[in-house]
């Protein structure tokens, strides 16, 4: 059809199982996955991951500073998922004119 817009590309994603995770000398750890390749990741991030989560990275990003999505195992009590990513812009909070 003329003129009607196209769907945005869905940049595809590397996911799998942690089995294991390794720190490593640069302040980053190695996620091992049941499949594929394995991911970095911070070493913060590392602390709260273990065996049996699956993780989400996009494809092609192998390096930190890229979205990152876990989802915990079913033995976590209380986080469920974690996502981080990095800001890109951060300013001061303004102030209220209102008073």
């Amino acid at each position: 059809m003329p003129g009607s817009a196209q769907p945005a590309s869905i940049e595809s994603v590397h996911h799998g199982s942690i089995t294991s995770v390794r720190p490593t000398n640069t302040g980053t750890a190695e996620c091992a996955l049941s499949k594929g390749a394995p991911v970095l990741v911070p070493a913060f991030l590392a602390g709260y991951l273990g065996s049996g989560d699956e993780i989400q990275v996009p494809l092609g990003s192998n390096q930190v500073g890229t979205e990152i999505h876990v989802r915990k195992n079913a033995a976590s009590r209380f986080i469920r998922e974690l996502y981080e990513a990095p800001i890109g812009y951060v300013t001061r909070p303004k102030e209220d004119k209102r008073i």
